[in-house]
């Protein structure tokens, strides 16, 4: 009794029993305390047979259920066998599962706060950074940092990201201001004269001819397209006008050269009819035929042509001025391309014009300029025609498609 008791104290078994050689049973105790049916035992003790020198280990089913059993050799041929249930064997590994749950449910708990930490973080970054470029695009800079900033990564980003705005926004303004300066100067070539002032001389002049003369006479000719031509050129020069506009313009122009230089040369125009509708840039043509007149056929011993010719080619419209005038060397063109592309030269018509065109049409709107030594110049350029035609103009038919080719030649009957 005092081992039972012992035993049950001491051990969770909810079954032991001591057993003799023969299969007697010596002892029982343990948590249940019912006894064992008589199949019971002899299953035990077939156990105890099958091995009657070694331990047996295995699960057995009882009548009360299935127990796993351990049965030792002991001393004094006794023999030892230890039972128990197979709630009782799981219960330690449903213990450690449990604990082991609950530690992987805080690991994941743990793991989806700390995700959900970082991937907000990361948002408020992104959000931050499109927010700082969308206003960027508007030219709105923001120097404050965000309140999300906290460690040393995020202020080398941070810091990056507004070294590459700070000098977007150098480069902006840069660009800007070197705008604004351009246009200043494209400005201030036209405003050169105070047009009230010239106006009024230009009208007492044309007064005072009629009053010698008592009828028009050439001077108050080349007043009056003098007087044209001033209005043309002081209107606002951002405008766009027609090519009939500017050819017209080119004709007053003409007119008054006449006077001067009478038989020394002969201007003509060949382009299609159709294209007088497309909208152009006020006083472009106007510099390039002056040039060919002054550089070209003003040294020459006779006289000379210049054709303006303007064609349309893949979507491309080709302004050409043609000279039969003195013509230039390869050094002489190249120095003639460093000067147009410089602001400050002293050839301000090309230069003007060069400028302009490549402001309003792109780099490749620029002058070309082919010359030979003693044969003439061709100084061209060309727009793409739906960028010219997308320009918004007064006259809503200003591109449409020509419906025939009949080339438009316009020339002094001395030809």
């Amino acid at each position: 009794e005092q081992l039972k008791q012992l035993i049950n104290t001491s051990s969770q078994l909810d079954r032991f029993f001591i057993l003799d050689k023969d299969g007697n049973f010596l002892l029982q105790g343990g948590a249940q305390t019912a006894q064992l049916s008589l199949e019971d035992k002899d299953l035990l003790v077939s156990r105890l047979e099958q091995s009657p020198d070694n331990a047996y280990r295995g699960w057995v089913d009882l009548s009360r259920g299935k127990y796993y059993v351990r049965i030792i050799p002991a001393d004094c041929g006794t023999y030892i066998a230890a039972c128990i249930s197979h709630s009782n064997y799981y219960q330690a590994l449903y213990t450690l599962l449990l604990q082991f749950l609950m530690v992987l449910a805080a690991v994941i708990s743990t793991s989806l706060w700390i995700a959900y930490a970082i991937t907000k973080k990361n948002f408020q970054q992104i959000d931050y950074f499109v927010e700082v470029f969308s206003d960027a695009e508007r030219g709105v800079f923001n120097p404050e940092k965000p309140a999300f900033i906290k460690d040393e990564y995020d202020i080398i980003l941070n810091n990056i990201v507004q070294l590459f705005l700070n000098q977007t926004f150098l480069r902006s303004q840069l660009a800007l201001k070197e705008q604004e300066q351009k246009l200043a100067e494209m400005t201030a070539l036209q405003l050169q004269i105070n047009p009230h002032f010239l106006f009024n001389t230009l009208q007492t002049l044309d007064f005072k001819a009629m009053e010698y003369t008592h009828k028009p006479t050439a001077v108050n000719q080349m007043i009056e397209a003098l007087s044209d031509i001033l209005k043309y050129s002081l209107q606002n020069p951002h405008s766009m006008v027609t090519l009939k506009d500017e050819i017209d313009y080119l004709k007053k122009y003409d007119s008054i050269q006449r006077y001067r230089y009478e038989d020394k040369y002969i201007l003509y125009y060949e382009y299609e009819k159709e294209l007088e509708s497309i909208p152009i840039m006020r006083l472009i043509l106007q510099p390039l035929i002056e040039n060919s007149l002054y550089h070209g056929i003003k040294p020459l011993e006779g006289s000379g042509f210049i054709k303006l010719r303007i064609v349309r080619r893949g979507g491309q419209l080709i302004f050409s001025v043609i000279d039969s005038g003195v013509g230039m060397e390869k050094a002489d063109i190249q120095k003639l391309y460093e000067k147009i592309a410089n602001p400050g030269s002293e050839n301000i018509g090309l230069t003007n014009v060069n400028s302009r065109l490549i402001m309003r049409y792109g780099e490749g709107a620029g002058l070309k300029i082919l010359s030979k030594k003693g044969m003439g110049t061709c100084i061209s350029f060309r727009i793409s025609e739906e960028i010219a035609c997308s320009v918004p103009h007064k006259d809503a038919n200003v591109c449409q498609s020509p419906k025939s080719a009949v080339i438009f030649q316009d020339m002094p009957n001395k030809i």
